[in-house]
């Protein structure tokens, strides 16, 4: 009877990760980090054309793109975005960030959002513009982890990559930082932005040149 059971317990097994696997999304292409050279499916569940969607998470709009191409996977666990013209991203607190790129992906199971290529995001009076970003929404963070430059009004701002926290309005930039602003430079291994206040901080200053 022992023996008997082992084989009628692997069986049960077997069949029940196939179940939670099919019904579940576990055999979806997983997330691979920012960098993706495909980020279509190869076999979409649906195809649309020159449309607008728009992604809820309860009575919270979380994302809104209008693109060229959009594709949907089975079950509508990710969704991929071509040619976008017009895309907002919004935060638990209201906040938007305006967006254009060559391509999103919307992972619904992990609520992250992976925009790419030659991203121009508006926030507020100021404009990134960068390669990658990656939108967490159980953190309200945007990243990137690729160069970025920041513009606004007699201001610029260039650094090796980027992290944008949404709720407290606070844009951290690290990995070789250059500042700009009225004429004088400022150069650090870091920098801490206020974009409410406008006030930042800088991490290990480097060199500092002024207009007189």
């Amino acid at each position: 009877m022992k023996h008997l059971l082992i084989p009628i317990i692997w069986i049960l097994a077997t069949v029940l990760v196939a179940v939670l696997g099919h019904y579940g999304g576990w055999w979806e292409e997983p997330p691979t980090g920012v960098s993706v050279v495909r980020p279509q499916p190869v076999a979409p569940d649906m195809l649309i054309r020159q449309s607008r969607l728009v992604g809820w998470d309860g009575s919270q709009k979380t994302w809104e793109v209008k693109a060229g191409r959009i594709w949907q996977t089975n079950r509508g666990n990710q969704i991929y975005f071509e040619e976008i013209s017009d895309g907002i991203i919004f935060s638990v607190e209201g906040k938007r960030v305006a967006f254009q790129a060559a391509w999103a992906r919307w992972e619904r199971f992990s609520k992250t959002l992976y925009v790419g290529g030659k991203i121009q995001a508006r926030i507020e009076n100021k404009t990134v513009t960068t390669e990658e970003l990656v939108m967490r929404y159980d953190t309200e963070i945007i990243s990137s982890f690729h160069p970025v430059t920041v513009t606004g009004k007699k201001l610029k701002m260039t650094a090796g990559s980027m992290q944008l926290d949404l709720k407290n309005e606070m844009l951290v930039l690290d990995n070789g930082v250059e500042f700009e602003q009225d004429g004088d430079s400022l150069r650090s291994k870091g920098l801490r932005y206020n974009l409410k206040t406008e006030e930042f901080e800088l991490v290990e200053p480097e060199g500092v040149v002024l207009s007189l």
